[in-house]
């Protein structure tokens, strides 16, 4: 087909103009081509390949005092490298005075998963959330259970963005949030 495209701008009358642009469209063509192979061998450095075992760091966070223990937090893996998950039952260590899960303990919830998901990415560096941006669209009662989906939006070196939709048991939405975490080595063994 570029043997035909060729001959067809040379059998054209002005066949000097007609040749130009054909240079040039294949020059683009070209250009475009090793552009993108550039680009796709470059992100594939940063792509992790495995799953995200989220185990080696649950245990420590479920079972050492603190928020992750405190609110019920139990995390996750998924099959795919750049996502995991938590669940929480509403109970009365994160309901509010209506009976209904806090907006504060689903942000805990989304900041926490957010954290260890920077923390497995990055191997043991300790993970600080520096913002914290949700919006709550549905109330879960007593007695209910949500599950945080959390799905790395950028990962730099040393800022984390990631987005996590809180659902209930039916899978609807609960709150929409987003993190951003700061990365710092830690002298601290995990």
């Amino acid at each position: 087909t570029d043997n035909t495209l060729y001959r067809v701008f040379l059998n054209n009358r002005n066949s000097r103009f007609s040749f130009i642009i054909l240079q040039f469209i294949a020059n683009f063509a070209v250009t475009e081509l090793l552009l993108a192979t550039i680009i796709s061998q470059k992100t594939n450095l940063f792509i992790r390949k495995e799953t995200m075992n989220v185990e080696k760091y649950s245990t420590i966070l479920e079972n050492e005092e603190g928020l992750s223990r405190t609110l019920g937090m139990h995390f996750i893996s998924t099959p795919e490298p750049d996502t995991l998950m938590a669940r929480m039952a509403v109970g009365d260590c994160n309901r509010q005075t209506f009976g209904f899960l806090s907006g504060g303990a689903t942000l805990a919830l989304a900041e926490n998963v957010a954290g260890l998901g920077s923390m497995i990415l990055c191997n043991g560096k300790m993970a600080l959330g520096i913002n914290v941006s949700g919006n709550h669209v549905k109330a879960v009662p007593y007695g209910g259970m949500v599950t945080a989906y959390a799905r790395i939006l950028h990962q730099g070196h040393k800022l984390h963005v990631w987005h996590i939709d809180v659902k209930d048991s039916e899978g609807e939405l609960i709150s929409s949030v987003q993190v951003t975490n700061y990365i710092v080595h830690s002298n601290r063994k995990l």
